[in-house]
C-alpha cells in the first residue's frame, strides 16, 4: 500500500496514526539520522479518505488492546 502512494511503510505507518485525531502523537524510533528525516516527512504526508479506509480495513483483522491517557 505504502508503494503505491509513493512512500515507505514507516511513513505510512506514522501518518496514518496522525489523521485519526489531534491529540494522537506517533512516537517512532532510530538508531540513524537517515530514519529521523523519513520519519519527519511522514508529518508531511496528507491521505485520502479512501486510503484512511484501506488502512482501517487492512487493520481491521488485527484485534487491538490499549487505552488512553485521558
Amino acid at each position: 500500500m505504502a508503494a503505491t502512494l509513493g512512500v515507505t511503510p514507516a511513513q505510512l505507518a506514522l501518518a496514518w496514526p496522525l489523521h485519526q485525531d489531534e491529540h494522537v502523537v506517533a512516537i517512532p524510533g532510530s538508531r540513524t539520522p537517515a530514519p529521523i528525516e523519513e520519519n519527519l516527512a511522514a508529518a508531511d504526508l496528507t491521505l485520502r479518505p479512501d486510503t484512511l479506509a484501506r488502512v482501517q480495513e487492512a487493520l481491521s483483522a488485527f484485534e487491538v488492546a490499549g487505552g488512553t491517557l485521558l
